[in-house]
């Protein structure tokens, strides 16, 4: 099979209805993909989220309901403190929206960009500017505005260059809900984001 073919496969797969899920047919793909990854896939979105001029969506428009009393700005285990605020929300703009992700283990997922980030990302940009935060909310329903059955936030930022050059310089981490940083490394993600598809858009692999 050529490039081209095993990449809109992976597509098609990925643009399954979610009718299919209940059936359990996404457990089956998901053990063809990186577990746990912090790729998102390409299934169709809630379209949950007020445009804004950017392209994206205004982060406050999708969670205007939800408490931010879980995200508050709590010291993590052993020092290592979040790299994105706690009240992100309010300046973050929606750049992918709610989506079911097979990658992530069959969690929903949107993605939240800081303001130097939000057109470079929705561009396909390469590299991002330092600086950059991307935020990946991660849910266990089928909605992601109900902080109830949020279960982690994966998060990258670009750092300055010389912080890891073998993997574009930038820092990753897997916060727990309660701000808890529970990884402060690409162990866990760079796998899958070192492949071609990902490298192009310096390592994002999740489409706007």
């Amino acid at each position: 099979m050529s490039s081209a073919e095993t990449t809109e496969s992976r597509i098609i797969t990925r643009r399954l209805p979610r009718n299919f899920r209940a059936a359990g047919v996404y457990l089956l793909l998901a053990s063809f993909a990186c577990t746990p990854t912090p790729i998102g896939s390409s299934m169709p979105g809630n379209g949950n989220g007020a445009s804004n001029a950017n392209g994206g969506s205004n982060a406050n428009a999708n969670v205007n309901s939800v408490s931010n009393a879980n995200v508050a700005n709590n010291n993590s285990a052993g020092g290592i403190e979040p790299v994105f605020p706690a009240n992100y929300r309010e300046s973050y703009t929606e750049v992918r929206d709610c989506r079911f992700s097979i990658e992530h283990g069959g969690v929903t997922i949107r993605v939240l960009a800081n303001s130097i980030a939000v057109q470079p990302y929705l561009d396909n940009a390469d590299p991002l500017p330092v600086g950059s935060v991307l935020v990946k909310e991660e849910y266990s329903g089928e909605i992601c505005t109900n902080d109830a059955m949020l279960v982690r936030w994966r998060v990258m930022r670009k750092e300055a260059p010389g912080f890891d050059p073998a993997d574009g310089d930038w820092h990753w981490q897997n916060v727990a809900p309660d701000r808890r940083v529970i990884e402060d490394t690409n162990a866990s993600c760079i796998a899958c984001h070192r492949l071609q598809d990902c490298l192009a858009r310096d390592y994002m692999c999740t489409l706007p």
